[in-house]
């Protein structure tokens, strides 16, 4: 009587089983959802903002340099009226500067070592 025990609490298990499969699958099935459908088209968009005042176009103006560097110094205000050829910043550039300062030392040892050579009749 055992076996047929176990028999019989296994088939029973199986048909519980087989009732949860079939529920399972029952509920998995959607059915269709209705849906409001609307036709898009192309308009302009508006959007305001709470903001209020004059609206101005900025008149910054690129001014090209034949050198390149850091900007040194400036030496006019935005919106100031400026004249043609008047200082309105300057650049530094270290390497340049140093370039300078060599050739400036050169010079004066060139002219030193002429006035030297002049002063000894070696000329």
């Amino acid at each position: 009587m055992n076996k047929n025990r176990k028999l019989l609490i296994a088939a029973g298990g199986g048909v519980v089983l087989l009732l949860i499969i079939v529920i399972a699958a029952s509920r998995g099935k959607n059915d269709a959802i209705a849906v409001q459908t609307q036709t898009i088209q192309y308009s302009n968009f508006v959007s305001k903002l709470p903001e209020n005042g004059v609206v101005q176009r900025p008149t910054v103006q690129t001014i090209a340099a034949l050198v390149p560097g850091n900007l040194g110094g400036v030496f006019v205000k935005p919106g100031e009226r400026v004249a043609a050829g008047q200082l309105l910043a300057t650049i530094i550039n270290p390497q340049i500067t140093s370039g300078a300062v060599g050739a400036s030392a050169s010079y004066r040892a060139a002219v030193a070592s002429a006035q030297s050579a002049t002063a000894n009749g070696q000329t």
